[in-house]
């Protein structure tokens, strides 16, 4: 048996965090048990929880998400990072 993919979506906007939870909850072995709206809600996530990836939005409000995940690569030791402003352009 294949265990669950469980993701964490990072995004300051709680409607694209809805949406794309809904969307990925449609498929069998995705769960998301993890949401966070500020890169700081993520690290805390992070440290108590296990994903196997990391859904990120690449326009934070304080910090862009390109800058969290290039220049404090020791957070995502392990996990997969994909870039929200991708998958809006993908998922519409």
């Amino acid at each position: 048996m294949i265990n669950d993919i469980k993701a964490i979506i990072v995004d300051d906007h709680p409607i694209i965090r809805e949406g794309l939870k809904s969307s990925l909850e449609k498929y069998d072995g995705i769960t998301v048990p993890g949401e966070a709206e500020t890169w700081i809600e993520l690290i805390k996530k992070i440290k108590k929880n296990c994903f196997d990836i990391v859904l990120l939005d690449l326009n934070l409000n304080e910090k862009s998400g390109s800058q969290i995940a290039f220049f404090q690569p020791n957070i995502f030791v392990g996990y997969d990072i994909s870039c929200l402003h991708v998958l809006h352009l993908i998922l519409g």
